[in-house]
């Protein structure tokens, strides 16, 4: 059944990743900060499984930001927001694109570990 939508950010640099799912009240729902030791792909992947647990069906604004998520925001298709504008929004509340969360995103990342 599909619920309340959701705001979902992820945010990767030269070292950390760092996934934020919050819920209509911007609670945080879900939220982790860690290193990716250059292994960026499977960290961002194993992130979304986790933030996903309990939301798969339910809709979120999604936006990746960060120095190193230009490039993956192209190939899943994902708006890029630099990090200032995307806190200026946030602040705002956002209008970013919807993604089903499980069927979706999570479905492009695993397609470019493999």
């Amino acid at each position: 059944m599909q619920t309340t939508c959701y705001a979902w950010v992820l945010t990767w640099g030269s070292t950390t990743v760092k996934v934020v799912l919050l819920d209509e009240h911007d609670n945080y729902l879900y939220k982790k900060y860690v290193r990716h030791y250059a292994n960026i792909l499977d960290t961002v992947y194993t992130l979304l499984q986790e933030a996903q647990v309990g939301h798969e069906d339910d809709l979120v604004h999604v936006c990746i930001t960060g120095s190193g998520g230009m490039a993956m925001a192209e190939k899943v298709r994902i708006p890029f927001v630099q990090e200032v504008i995307a806190e200026t929004r946030a602040v705002k509340k956002r209008s970013i694109q919807k993604q089903m969360l499980s069927s979706n995103l999570v479905v492009r990342m695993r397609r470019l570990l493999t």
